[in-house]
């Protein structure tokens, strides 16, 4: 278990490829098969990973804060699968943090100009389906 701040966090892998990398090493150990190669624990790590699950102790008495939290370590977890690093990586300065939140803020942007576009479209469409034409009367969009 790790302490980060205040939250308790509990790291679950899957016990396969745990168990079978304790097997290879305890084979090895024995003299019935040479040092697993780094591709082999590459592929064993990866296994490991794909099943990483986040427990935590105690939870918000709010939903919204918990669902939140949720898919705050669900991000951290992917993210660490895809790029290897935490946000406390030490290899980016203060430009390339910003790039990256300008960057991302954009793409919110596109989500939502997306969003607005599918509402004000299907609006539109009930509007039709209801009244059987396509203009609102003044004063309701």
């Amino acid at each position: 278990m790790n302490q980060i701040g205040q939250l308790t966090v509990k790291l679950a892998v899957d016990k396969g490829p745990a168990f079978k990398l304790v097997e290879m090493l305890e084979e090895y150990r024995e003299g019935k098969r040479e040092f697993p190669g780094y591709q082999e624990l590459l592929e064993l790590a990866g296994e490991m990973t794909q099943s990483l699950q986040v427990q935590t102790g105690e939870s918000s008495p709010d939903e919204n804060v918990e669902r939140n939290r949720q898919l705050l370590l669900d991000r951290s977890v992917a993210g660490l699968k895809k790029y290897g690093v935490t946000t406390e990586r030490t290899d980016l300065n203060l430009s390339q943090w910003l790039q990256h939140l300008l960057e991302e803020l954009l793409d919110a942007a596109n989500y939502i100009q997306a969003a607005k576009t599918y509402i004000e479209k299907r609006g539109e469409a009930l509007y039709i389906q209801q009244c059987g034409r396509a203009e609102r009367p003044h004063g309701q969009d």
